[in-house]
């Protein structure tokens, strides 16, 4: 692997700025970890809105549509870009795997630390970012390795320490749904009908529909039909793709059936919707 500080790199809120704009559905081009220090960023992912507060954590995960609603002055960020290429390349005493999918478990929503362990952390981040801009450092290279390894460490040290607190079980009825969308995730673009899910959960379509009602409610046709339309909306917004190819993408038969798609649930023509950007 060459060059790993090209591929891995901490931004702050100023280059966070920078990238993304209020109100403007995108699909982010890496994962990502955010560090949020002060101040709040309030963000919608499909369809799920999160508050991101104070010494709280949380992975941006690259197959997501999101759309950044709102951001508090006082925002201050590291913004950790490509985390998961660092995981899977890079040697570590650990199961890496496991980790993967810990990290991803614990960070699909916000995760607070306490102050004493969110102001260690951040000293890790804050000097790898200052690192990143020196021109003429020897051994810049290996430096920014070993800061990287010493970010991840930090961070699994912790899941490994809160872990068995944090492991409360999940009810049959969460697992479902918590599944469900899951599968909705990866595959609402070829797949819009709930008799798939329901047999990729081996349950009912009833069942099905009773549970998420119960736990979430709303019914699997919304649940995929908001996923379609967010995937929707980030190609309007941030693509010149032709809509007629959007629609295909998104398996309609035809443009026609498309725009009345997008109309029904957002009020407003796809032409017009990708006008606004």
């Amino acid at each position: 692997m060459n060059n790993e500080h090209d591929l891995i790199q901490i931004i702050n809120e100023k280059k966070f700025y920078e990238n993304i704009r209020l109100g403007h559905p995108y699909h982010p081009k890496n994962s990502s970890i955010i560090f949020v220090k002060n101040g709040f960023l309030r963000v919608k992912e499909h369809i799920n809105e999160v508050l991101i507060g104070r010494n709280s954590l949380i992975i941006i995960n690259k197959t997501s549509v999101y759309e950044i609603l709102e951001i508090s002055e006082d925002f201050e960020i590291y913004m950790m870009i490509n985390y998961s290429f660092y995981l899977e390349e890079l040697p570590f005493n650990f199961n890496r795997l496991s980790i993967f999918r810990n990290v991803r478990k614990f960070l699909k929503d916000p995760y607070q630390l306490n102050d004493s362990q969110f102001t260690q952390l951040w000293s890790l981040l804050d000097f790898t970012f200052q690192i990143q801009d020196e021109k003429n450092l020897e051994y810049k290279y290996e430096i920014l390795i070993h800061q990287f390894s010493s970010i991840i460490y930090f961070i699994v040290s912790i899941f490994k320490q809160q872990g068995d607190a944090q492991s409360i079980p999940m009810t049959r009825s969460q697992e479902l749904t918590f599944e469900f969308i899951k599968l909705v995730r990866d595959h609402y673009k070829e797949h819009k009908e709930v008799t798939f899910y329901a047999e990729k959960l081996m349950i009912s379509t009833r069942h099905l529909s009773t549970v998420l009602k119960s736990e979430i409610n709303a019914t699997a046709n919304e649940i995929l039909d908001e996923f379609t339309l967010n995937e929707a909306k980030a190609l309007l917004a941030s693509t010149t793709i032709p809509i007629y190819e959007i629609a295909r993408m998104l398996q309609f038969s035809d443009q026609f059936s498309f725009s009345h798609f997008f109309k029904k649930h957002s009020k407003i023509s796809p032409t017009a919707y990708r006008k606004q950007f």
